[in-house]
């Protein structure tokens, strides 16, 4: 084992991508319906970032995303996952770091505030968001599977790594840059193993925290700053 890496990644991998969906849906029997509370409460994040108008700080945000980081660290990482990757503790421990990440950010010193309302960055940040949210749970579907294999925002660790990616992108503050590096690591990480696995959609969580990479690399007031010349202009 001193030369593991020297291996494959798919020898490396205990499992198949058939016994991971199983695995999926497993977690979702075990904790019915918790899932659709997550939902839920993301869908209610969702409409209330998109009827903000003006910039100003989240705190209910980044203590959601705390709360749902905390989760899946231990119901995803230690109590599932960990039967399959011997890398699941280190996971579950970054996803808590996140999770205090985040929980700082609700602080008024390091407090997350919503970018320019209809910037770029917005958009392109809830457009990220929308795609965790909406296309994740659809995914068995696409692919004939059961039902019970969807992940959650809030529930599973692609796509609430992916929603909060989005909502960094829409944002800013402080700790933005330094809070982007643990769910950007993930969607490495899983894209690759799901990539070896043989899954059609290992690109969609790489290009999730591709788009929200863009995204926030975009300056916040562009879309303000046309607006006001424009008006300048009709003036």
């Amino acid at each position: 084992m001193s030369h593991w890496w020297k291996y494959p990644l798919v020898d490396v991998l205990p499992f198949s991508l058939q016994v991971y969906y199983r695995l999926l849906e497993i977690y979702n029997q075990a904790f019915w319906p918790l899932q659709i509370a997550a939902l839920v409460a993301a869908c209610l994040i969702f409409v209330s970032l998109l009827s903000r108008r003006d910039p100003g700080p989240l705190v209910v945000t980044p203590l959601c995303l705390a709360v749902a980081f905390v989760w899946i660290a231990w119901a995803f990482f230690i109590q599932s996952y960990a039967t399959l990757n011997w890398a699941a503790p280190f996971f579950a421990g970054a996803f808590v770091l996140q999770a205090v990440i985040f929980a700082a950010m609700a602080l008024p010193r390091y407090r997350l505030r919503l970018a320019q309302p209809r910037s770029r960055r917005v958009v392109a940040g809830f457009a990220v968001f929308a795609l965790a949210l909406v296309i994740y749970p659809l995914l068995p579907l696409a692919a004939d599977r059961p039902w019970l294999q969807a992940e959650y925002v809030g529930f599973g660790p692609d796509p609430t790594a992916i929603a909060a990616l989005g909502i960094l992108a829409a944002s800013q503050g402080r700790l933005r840059w330094f809070a982007m590096v643990i769910p950007v690591l993930w969607c490495l990480i899983s894209g690759g193993i799901q990539a070896t696995l043989g899954s059609h959609f290992a690109w969609l969580v790489v290009a999730g925290a591709t788009v929200a990479i863009v995204a926030a690399l975009t300056p916040a007031k562009a879309a303000a700053s046309r607006a006001e010349s424009e008006a300048a202009l009709r003036r």
